[in-house]
């Protein structure tokens, strides 16, 4: 008979017992923190947790949310240079729902006209 948490003497812990049911969040914590990295293994992160994730699975479900953040601020600066050019002095009268309505309806003039000069056969 196998010790509580699926653990078996030749094999030691089964973390990848699953979601439900399985070892506690500590073990599998703990048994992650203990893997050696192979340095020469190529590929990337996201590689890796694919290939890895049924051995931790929740610890590679904190992976893919952290992984899935992007690297880069460009959307947010680009949102926050465009509500600069709305509100100005000129636009002062401006409220901060009225501008959100406006950038919104900007943005989805200009990306449906982008559409339309994608689609097959229009010019």
């Amino acid at each position: 008979m196998a010790p509580l948490g699926g653990a078996t003497e030749s094999t030691g812990p089964r973390v990848g017992a699953g979601l439900r049911g399985g070892v506690p969040l500590e073990v599998e914590w703990s048994a992650y923190l203990g893997r050696e990295v192979d340095q020469e293994a190529g590929g990337t992160a996201l590689d890796w947790w694919r290939d890895n994730e049924m051995h931790f699975p929740r610890v590679a479900l904190g992976a893919r949310y952290l992984l899935s953040i992007l690297a880069t601020s460009v959307t947010s600066e680009r949102v926050f240079s465009k509500a600069g050019r709305t509100i100005s002095k000129f636009r002062s009268r401006l409220t901060g729902a009225s501008a959100e309505q406006y950038i919104v309806l900007h943005d989805d003039i200009t990306r449906r006209r982008l559409m339309a000069k994608a689609k097959p056969g229009s010019s």
